[in-house]
């Protein structure tokens, strides 16, 4: 049988991915088409255009023009008015927060001036220096996250290529793990702390139940660092709300559809704008999720409550569209007993302060920023 020719794949991804450059590469045309249809397109959100309910062609005259005054939005916690009197006189379009409304500042906190271009990055760094080449590291991404081929297996792979080749693309599977573990390009680091019972235990050493001297170990990746990677992912430029806003319909009647067009979102930006300070800054709730799984670690089944964070200033579709908008943050240690204690209350309530207690830890890093802006 004669030798098939080998095609490589020459057609290239030239769009962005969480803040770099997209590593696929096809073979044909119709497969590179397919994967930007499928991993870098998503709905974008639409715009209204303000129309004032005037029936005269011409602009109606600036008396006439409603007007909004900073002052009609600061020290009230009720929700922002949705009646049809104000929509009407509002008309179709979007009516943005005029305090928090989360203009572009320069590292001193000025704002700029508008159509001002964003700096361009300053990490220029490919990824790929610890690997040698672009090959080395796509082969220790098939190896280690696509397939997860063995250590065994991975030094038969390189023992294997050393043969044809005369040198293989790393010494050894710890070769690997190592320029893998050294990789200072794109994620964030996780760090760990542990948690154990505090409160009087039962005095005979014989009723005391595991639960209680048990150490959790509680694994967290920085959430301002995660969120500010979310915030200045290029993948969301058109799909990031930057400030509370109403939007109303044809009908003068307000829409909901995204977080940051409902009366919460308002009303809390009404709550900040009482401190000065906060003038001109981006409010950014965070949404917090959390499921239990089964983590495999070692030779044993560790279950874990996965902590997930998203900008709340995301829309829908960015969300749907699974773009990395929505990350994990957290392991959380889910304790463990025997039927015994399973059902009392001391247990019930540890379980419940340990899962609390273990959030709070994770986001005290970043409690300043939950009242003073933070220039990004």
């Amino acid at each position: 049988m004669p030798p098939k020719v080998y095609k490589p794949a020459r057609y290239l991804c030239d769009h962005l991915l969480d803040g770099q450059k997209c590593q696929g590469a096809f073979r044909n045309q119709s497969g590179l088409t397919q994967h930007i249809n499928s991993v870098h397109m998503f709905h974008r959100p639409t715009v209204f255009s303000v129309a004032h309910t005037s029936s005269s062609p011409t602009p109606p005259p600036a008396s006439q023009v409603p007007t909004l005054d900073p002052e009609d939005f600061v020290g009230t916690n009720e929700p922002p008015s949705t009646s049809n009197s104000e929509s009407a006189s509002t008309g179709a379009g979007i009516k943005q927060h005029p305090i928090l409304d989360g203009v572009p500042c320069n590292a001193e906190g000025v704002d700029l001036p508008p159509g001002t271009p964003p700096p361009p990055p300053t990490h220029q760094d490919d990824g790929f220096a610890q690997y040698g080449d672009c090959a080395n590291f796509k082969l220790a991404n098939l190896l280690f996250k696509k397939t997860e081929m063995s250590a065994g297996q991975i030094n038969k792979l390189m023992d294997i290529l050393a043969a044809k080749y005369g040198k293989p693309p790393f010494a050894s599977q710890q070769d690997m793990y190592d320029r893998i573990d050294s990789s200072k390009h794109g994620g964030v680091p996780w760090e760990s702390f542990s948690v154990t019972y505090s409160r009087p235990k039962p005095k005979d050493p014989e009723n005391i139940p595991s639960w209680m001297n048990t150490e959790y170990e509680v694994w967290f990746r920085d959430p301002q660092t995660v969120l500010e990677q979310q915030l200045v992912n290029p993948d969301f430029r058109d799909g990031i709300h930057y400030a509370p806003f109403q939007e109303y319909g044809h009908d003068g009647k307000c829409r909901w559809q995204d977080l940051m067009s409902g009366n919460w979102a308002w009303s809390q930006a009404d709550e900040l704008a009482k401190d000065p300070d906060t003038h001109g800054a981006m409010f950014a709730p965070i949404v917090l999720g959390s499921d239990k799984t089964t983590v495999s670690v070692a030779t044993g089944q560790n279950k874990y409550y996965l902590l997930y964070a998203s900008l709340g200033n995301v829309n829908n579709s960015i969300w749907r569209a699974h773009k990395n908008a929505v990350a994990v943050i957290g392991f959380l240690a889910i304790p463990k007993t025997d039927r015994k204690h399973a059902g009392s209350t001391d247990f019930r309530r540890f379980r419940q302060q340990l899962f609390h207690s273990s959030i709070a830890a994770i986001f005290e890093k970043m409690r300043p920023a939950m009242s003073k802006p933070v220039v990004t």
